[in-house]
């Protein structure tokens, strides 16, 4: 909802303080140390499970040898400490993109939704990562960060204060000014200006800083420090935003740059330019489920998971969080001997890698499958105690595994099954409790509260000998 008009500075106090969370101020800790490892890094962007897919899956779209990133560590690798955290931080101030529809665009004067101009800044990310690979006057990964955050001001005004975007946006149209101007008359502050107080406030490196706030000024204008190269990166940043704009990949609201005298710089020819962006574009579009284009619950479970599909008794029973004072999860040197055997079926193969990763460094024995053909196999062979099932699965989907355990499972124990699912209907959820699903966790989620969920199912199946597993 928009604030009440105020005054530009405690206007642009409001929206940095409300979207300076937690997550974000841990991050830029961890950015401010400078002798911060790979690992420690690594380890703060994991505590958020959905945050880890969406950055890897992002960082994908630089190309090159960041084409076959699969973890963290590689991310990390291949871009540096500093470019993968202003990443991170990036992905965060977008916040739920996926889940604002925001689609109040015809409503507040033809602003873009959040999700289109998250798709332009990815695409901007990506076109400005192979130009300045071409040009070879700035680092291509400094580049695709620049890129996919030249619009933070503009995403963090449209979350916190749309009308009053929208009351500039017409303004600049009626009067015919710059649409910074335009801000600035109105809001108190331009996005550009916005964007660059909170990257700095995170600690992103000055090079993207200084291109956030000059990335609408004219090269030959711009008052800014030569040596930090911001000057090329800006340029190619402009001249990438112009092409995302002219092939329509995302959109942004703005005007276009005259990118005619930008083009300079660029390897491809107008025509070649048209071929690169649809195929862009197509990946973007495609890319949208992985990227967590979902529907999200909130902390309270949705209504089929509270109701009488979960008797006591029941296949569909639920193992209960055990009561407890201190910290959910149990540090890895504190666990019991005795650990379950997780199998994780997921065709996400970044997610399924940081699934099995994550669980291995808690001391479970963990097996993974990218199809349900191979899930299938491996419990037909394998004692599994507990199965984290996605359902949109290859080959064989995730009702079809859940319908073979039920009728053509070897007989046993048989393992506790919990869904971890996507964009499910609830006509779908209510199904897969039916063919034997324990219960369902819905994408994206948090890995401490999935771990949570394990650990309270592992000490009711092996707390005691006497206990039975669910049949």
């Amino acid at each position: 909802m928009d604030e009440q008009i105020v005054p530009g500075g405690e206007l642009q106090q409001r929206i940095i303080g409300r979207f300076w969370s937690a997550r974000v101020r841990e991050l830029a800790e961890v950015s401010r140390n400078e002798r911060a490892s790979v690992q420690s890094v690594a380890r703060v962007i994991a505590g958020d499970g959905a945050l880890s897919s969406r950055l890897i899956e992002v960082a994908r779209f630089a190309g090159g040898r960041a084409s076959g990133i699969s973890t963290l560590a590689a991310a990390i690798t291949a871009f540096g400490v500093d470019p993968v955290v202003a990443l991170a931080l990036g992905l965060t101030a977008f916040g739920e993109a996926w889940r604002e529809t925001n689609e109040q665009g015809a409503e507040h004067g033809g602003l873009p939704a959040l999700r289109e101009l998250w798709e332009h800044s990815l695409g901007c990310a990506a076109v400005a990562a192979r130009l300045a690979n071409g040009a070879g006057n700035a680092a291509p990964h400094l580049a695709f960060v620049a890129g996919l955050l030249h619009d933070l001001g503009r995403v963090l005004l449209l979350r916190h204060s749309s009308q009053r975007l929208a009351d500039a946006a017409r303004l600049a149209t009626e009067q015919g000014v710059a649409l910074l101007e335009a801000e600035s008359r109105v809001l108190g502050i331009d996005h550009a200006e916005l964007g660059a107080q909170w990257a700095e406030k995170a600690n992103l490196p000055a090079a993207v800083v200084q291109c956030l706030r000059y990335h609408h000024e004219p090269p030959q204008t711009m008052e800014c420090p030569a040596e930090a190269g911001v000057r090329a990166l800006a340029t190619i940043v402009q001249l990438a935003d112009a092409l995302c704009e002219t092939y329509a990949i995302g959109k942004s609201g703005e005007p276009l740059a005259p990118h005619a005298a930008l083009r300079g710089n660029a390897e491809l020819a107008a025509s070649d330019w048209a071929e690169v962006a649809g195929a862009l574009k197509r990946r973007i579009e495609a890319a949208r489920d992985k990227l967590g284009f979902v529907v999200r619950f909130e902390a309270e479970p949705p209504p089929f998971l509270r109701g009488p599909a979960f008797r006591a008794g029941g296949r569909a029973q639920v193992i209960p969080f055990p009561q407890k004072a201190g910290p959910a999860v149990v540090a890895p040197e504190s666990a019991p001997a005795k650990k379950l055997t997780i199998l994780v079926v997921e065709d996400h193969g970044s997610l399924c890698d940081m699934l099995g990763l994550f669980f291995m460094r808690h001391s479970y024995h963990v097996r993974t499958a990218s199809n349900g053909e191979e899930a299938i196999d491996i419990l037909a062979k394998e004692e599994i105690g507990l199965v984290l099932l996605d359902l949109m699965l290859p080959r064989v989907d995730g009702f079809a595994v859940l319908k073979w355990m039920r009728e053509k499972r070897p007989t046993g124990a048989a393992p506790y099954v919990i869904v971890v699912s996507a964009g499910a209907s609830e006509k779908d959820r209510s199904k897969v409790l039916e063919l034997g699903a324990n219960e369902y966790m819905p994408k994206p989620f948090h890995l401490t509260r999935l771990l949570e969920r394990v650990q309270a199912v592992e000490k009711h199946l092996l707390g005691s000998p006497q206990t039975e597993r669910p049949s």
